[in-house]
């Protein structure tokens, strides 16, 4: 039997609930990325005094953390390319989690600087890669409306971030630790903002790898079990690949030798 075009499958399960667990949670971790971005800027303020930060650091540090982004953002699309969209998702929402964790509580600038750097770095990952994973499990009429709505997690970020910051701000937070160095509403403020990432890095175990990526790699038994999940998540247990029609399945841009040796 002929091998099937990926996205003729994906016509065919629709868009169920394995397209809704993995909307979800790239909602979720869209939320965090704008968490953290908008989140430094009321931070940024709000930890001035006991940070010696003025309006030269203040520059500086806004400056390194989105050259950062820019610095490795072709690295971490070529890496999704290399070892897949879920583990870079995951390595890199960890690592920038671990890193702004930190951050919170850096005694002085410098040191704060640093880890807002790392932050930087690793969240550019989780931002290249989030829709092209997205992407690749919605056939090509649902794209344009599915990316949009995802986009609606920056608009509850730009609530959520702000109204957050209201109520710390105007709380006495102050847990003194040692010396000159406590517990205050800034560091709160950063940890508080990890919320959607630490729920996001949760969801990513409960999804599967991307069956294109796994295609663009010629490992077809796994993009094979990969539709063969969904089919079942969204058309029934008892509805297999086969059942409708299915029995190999290709994408455009692989090589008839590719087809024949997977």
């Amino acid at each position: 039997m002929a091998p099937v075009d990926i996205e003729d499958v994906w016509n065919m399960l629709g868009f169920g609930r394995m397209q809704l667990a993995v909307f979800f949670t790239c909602c979720v971790l869209q939320m965090y990325i704008t968490n953290e971005q908008l989140g430094l800027s009321v931070i940024l303020v709000a930890s001035a005094c006991e940070l010696k930060i003025d309006n030269e650091r203040m520059g500086w540090l806004i400056a390194c953390v989105f050259f950062a982004q820019v610095l490795f953002g072709h690295f971490f699309g070529y890496l999704s390319d290399k070892i897949g969209r879920l583990k870079v998702l995951l390595s890199t929402t960890i690592m920038t989690i671990l890193s702004s964790f930190l951050s919170a509580f850096m005694p002085e600038y410098w040191s704060f600087l640093v880890l807002r750097c790392i932050v930087g770095i690793f969240i550019t990952g989780i931002a290249v890669t989030l829709l092209t994973y997205l992407s690749e499990f919605i056939s090509i009429a649902l794209r344009p409306k599915v990316h949009n709505f995802v986009n609606y997690a920056i608009g509850v970020s730009m609530i959520y971030v702000p109204v957050v910051a209201l109520i710390l701000m105007y709380s006495k937070i102050h847990v003194h630790v040692w010396e000159n160095y406590a517990i205050t509403n800034w560091r709160v403020l950063i940890l508080v903002n990890l919320l959607p990432g630490i729920i996001g890095v949760c969801l990513l175990y409960r999804i599967p790898e991307s069956p294109k990526y796994y295609l663009s790699v010629h490992k077809h038994a796994e993009a094979m079990a990969v539709l063969e999940k969904c089919c079942r998540a969204n058309k029934g247990k008892n509805v297999t690949l086969a059942s409708l029609g299915v029995e190999k399945v290709t994408q455009p841009r692989l090589s008839d030798y590719e087809i024949q040796h997977n």
